[in-house]
C-alpha cells in the first residue's frame, strides 16, 4: 500500500532505454521490499519471472535453484526462449554445472536465439542478502559478472537488506 514514489521510479526505469539494466531496492527488513516485488508481479506484464530468496529454505536460498527458477518463469512468458530450452540435451543434469556456467547455459545462450520482444521483460530477484550459500553470494556474484551479458531488452530488480558485499558488488 502506498509506495507511489517507488512506483514511479519504477516506471521511469523500465520506459528508459538507456537505463541501467539493474534495479535495486535496498533497505531494512519489513520495509516491505517483498511486498512490493510481488505487487509488481501480480499486476505488471513486463514482469516475466521472480524468484524469492529465504535464507532457511535451502531451495530458496540456492542460486543454481533460483536461476532455473527464473528460467522456468521466464520460458512461460515467451514461447520461443522455451522452445530453446527444450532443445538442450542435458537439462536432467543442470545443477552439475558450476554458477556461472549454468546462468550462460539456461539464460544468456537460449536467449541469444530468439527474437527481441517488443518491450523490456523484467525479472525478479527478492532478498538477495538471504541467498548466501556456505558462506557465498554466488547469486550475487553472477548477478554482478553476467547479467550484462543477457539480452539489452531484458532487466532484473533485486531487493536486499544493505549489506555492505551487495553494495559494493552491484
Amino acid at each position: 500500500y502506498g509506495r507511489e514514489w517507488l512506483f514511479e521510479r519504477y516506471d521511469s526505469w523500465v520506459k528508459n532505454p538507456n537505463s541501467s539494466k539493474l534495479f535495486i531496492i535496498l533497505g531494512k527488513a519489513g520495509i516491505g521490499k517483498t511486498a512490493f516485488a510481488a505487487n509488481l508481479a501480480r499486476k505488471r506484464p513486463e514482469i516475466v519471472g521472480i524468484h524469492f530468496c529465504k535464507y532457511n529454505d535451502t531451495d530458496r536460498a540456492n542460486p543454481k535453484k533460483a536461476l532455473m527458477s527464473l528460467a522456468y518463469h521466464l520460458s512461460t512468458q515467451l514461447p520461443k526462449y522455451a522452445e530453446e530450452l527444450v532443445k538442450l540435451n542435458d537439462l536432467d543434469k543442470l545443477e552439475e554445472k558450476n554458477v556461472h556456467r549454468l546462468f550462460d547455459y539456461i539464460l544468456v545462450e537460449p536467449l541469444s536465439k530468439i527474437p527481441e520482444p517488443s518491450d523490456v521483460k523484467v525479472l525478479i530477484i527478492d532478498a538477495l542478502d538471504e541467498s548466501l550459500n556456505n558462506g557465498i553470494y554466488e547469486l550475487l556474484d553472477v548477478i554482478a559478472a553476467d547479467f550484462l551479458k543477457t539480452p539489452k531488452w531484458l532487466k532484473l530488480l533485486v531487493t536486499s537488506r544493505a549489506e555492505a558485499e551487495i553494495d559494493r558488488k552491484l
